[in-house]
């Protein structure tokens, strides 16, 4: 079976897996690695085309599901919550980074109450009952 992508993509998606297996990442920083890589590996081929490859890679990996800018900010905000970080410093970390992708009723402020709401409760996030008030 031969490959028809671009040899500067088919590099880069493995660059991504290879990333992506050892660390969970966002489209953004996701986009950094790649941009890192390429200005090491990829200095031969077109810039243009080498842009064009990483957005590519980058909405094939959002496409297999291996890259969630949702659950990432999510994983993120909770763990800062569990080492005991206030809500105001939580959202200033989310802010800091480009979450651009995130459903409207997951970013800033809402994300950090419905973390609170769920130390509140004891929760963990997983569904059941409760008052969405």
């Amino acid at each position: 079976m031969t490959d028809k992508k671009p040899a500067a993509e088919r590099r880069l998606m493995n660059k991504a897996v290879h990333y992506l297996g050892r660390y969970t990442a966002s489209r953004q920083r996701l986009r950094e690695v790649l941009r890192r890589f390429a200005a090491r590996k990829l200095d031969s081929h077109d810039s243009a085309e080498v842009t064009r490859a990483i957005e590519a890679v980058i909405e094939d990996c959002v496409g297999l599901g291996y890259v969630d800018d949702s659950a990432f900010a999510l994983a993120k905000a909770r763990s800062k919550r569990r080492g005991g970080r206030s809500a105001l410093a939580i959202r200033r970390s989310l802010q800091a980074v480009s979450y651009t992708h995130l459903p409207a009723h997951e970013t800033g402020r809402k994300l950090v109450c419905r973390l609170m709401l769920e130390k509140k409760n004891g929760g963990g996030g997983g569904g059941g009952g409760g008052g969405g008030g």
